[in-house]
């Protein structure tokens, strides 16, 4: 008996046939990672996982909308090439499915009453498609829920209320790179168990929730095991995202493994940075850029000693730099740019290794590694020593002394040495001799030279 069929990670193209009646007793399809097109098979009864991703299935899902098998517990079409909408009711026979990921389509439309899953489902990946319409309410019915990524796609309205207070179990919740506005309510502040939280570019505004302590998962460093409920289906390891920083999104990796983020960039937050952030000290990014905030940042933001990521640029921060961020040791990336913060940049051997421009637009901020723009009191930098150095070079140069100085010291030496030799009677007989030679030499010469002429 054939329990599980793997072609995974292959050059493998075509369209696959009707499996229905062939593979009667399979429970595993594996065919991710290849070149497969057309439509999707027919699948046999018995199958409970299907790992269909990275391929170039396209069309509708119609032909297997009904069809699936009752039993099934994990379902992957992700990055394939369909465009459709999900019909209703689609998924509605699937009483055990807990892994469905759609992710990297062109699926559009809303999503038909939570894709009528039975509610048991505890991820669901939407990301990269072209979803419209309001966060369905019945989604609130989801409480096993332990990833929501919703990113990337046209969804619009509010963040509802109910999201924080009936899916307890989050720990991942993306919603970034939508249409989405209002405020972020407070009763995110119940998702105990969230580690990563996105919901950058979007046109969200208000002020952070004063609750942040109350994310306990991220209050202490994340290790392996809480992410094993990640990996029971073949989930990402989450162990990478993509963030955007200087207008461009890329693919950050954490170097400290398992990553811990909070992305509230590119929206119309305004207020103060709640000082209870620093109180998250499991946190490996955290991204608040091109918002409204203003205040000062935290601190004792040295508590969050995990930070490889931290972006505060462009926004309305003022006061100084804290002292403490120099203790950030594992920073990899900072950008503190276009604030209005001042006064001298804390001195640390890390701090000093970033680029300036991680500084500019803060046109209070002074010292070191802004070389053009030392602190009131600082000492001289060494290029302005070398120009001193060379500006008195230039007035020695120009002085009447050197010149007085130079005369009698080439006086001095001609009569030197010239006295020496004169005094000496073989020196002069030989260098009477020697001018007489050179002289007859120079006549021979001119004389040649005057006879070539006149021919």
């Amino acid at each position: 008996m054939c329990a599980t069929l793997n072609m995974s990670y292959n050059q493998m193209y075509g369209v696959i046939p009707n499996l229905s009646s062939v593979l009667i007793n399979l429970v595993t399809i594996d065919l991710r990672s290849n070149e497969f097109n057309g439509s999707l098979p027919f699948l046999p009864p018995t199958v409970t996982k299907i790992y269909f991703s990275r391929n170039r299935f396209s069309g509708t899902i119609f032909n297997i909308c009904y069809n699936l098998p009752r039993n099934l517990l994990l379902l992957d079409l992700s990055d394939n090439l369909f465009s459709t909408h999900i019909p209703q009711r689609c998924f509605r026979n699937l009483m055990s499915i807990h892994y469905l990921n759609l992710a990297s389509n062109n699926f559009f439309g809303e999503i038909p009453n939570s894709v009528d899953l039975p509610c048991i489902v505890s991820f669901l990946h939407l990301r990269n498609n072209s979803f419209t319409g309001e966060i369905h309410r019945s989604l609130k019915n989801c409480s096993y829920l332990a990833i929501l990524d919703l990113g990337r796609n046209n969804f619009t309205g509010e963040i509802p209320d109910w999201l924080g207070r009936s899916l307890g179990r989050l720990g991942i919740l993306s919603l970034k790179s939508n249409n989405i506005h209002g405020s972020l309510p407070r009763s995110l502040c119940h998702l105990q168990n969230l580690q990563i939280l996105d919901v950058s570019v979007n046109n969200i505004s208000g002020t952070i929730p004063k609750c942040l302590k109350n994310f306990t998962k991220l209050r202490s460093e994340i290790n392996s095991a809480d992410y094993r409920f990640l990996m029971d289906y073949g989930s990402h390891s989450y162990d990478r995202a993509y963030i955007v920083w200087k207008r461009q999104e890329a693919m950050y990796s954490s170097t400290l493994g398992l990553l811990t983020l909070i992305d509230l960039s590119s929206n119309n937050i305004i207020g103060e940075i709640p000082h209870d952030v620093v109180s998250l000290v499991g946190l490996v990014a955290l991204n608040l850029s091109r918002n409204n905030l203003v205040g000062s940042i935290p601190s004792d933001i040295s508590h969050l000693e995990l930070l490889n990521f931290l972006d505060f640029s462009k926004n309305k921060l003022s006061g100084s730099i804290p002292p403490t961020l120099a203790q950030l040791n594992h920073l990899g990336v900072l950008d503190l740019s276009f604030n209005n913060l001042s006064r001298k940049i804390p001195w640390s051997a890390h701090l000093q290794t970033f680029d300036a421009s991680i500084y500019m637009g803060n046109p209070g901020l002074c010292g070191p590694p802004l070389v053009l723009k030392p602190c009131p009191g600082d000492k001289t930098p060494a290029g302005n020593i070398d120009e001193t150095h060379n500006q008195e070079h230039d007035d020695i140069f120009n002085s009447n002394g050197f010149y007085v100085s130079m005369a009698l010291g080439f006086i001095i030496a001609f009569w030197g040495v010239s006295g020496t030799l004169f005094l000496n009677k073989w020196c002069r007989i030989t260098i009477g001799k020697m001018l007489i030679i050179v002289e007859d030499w120079l006549y021979v010469k001119i004389m040649i030279s005057r006879n070539r002429l006149k021919r």
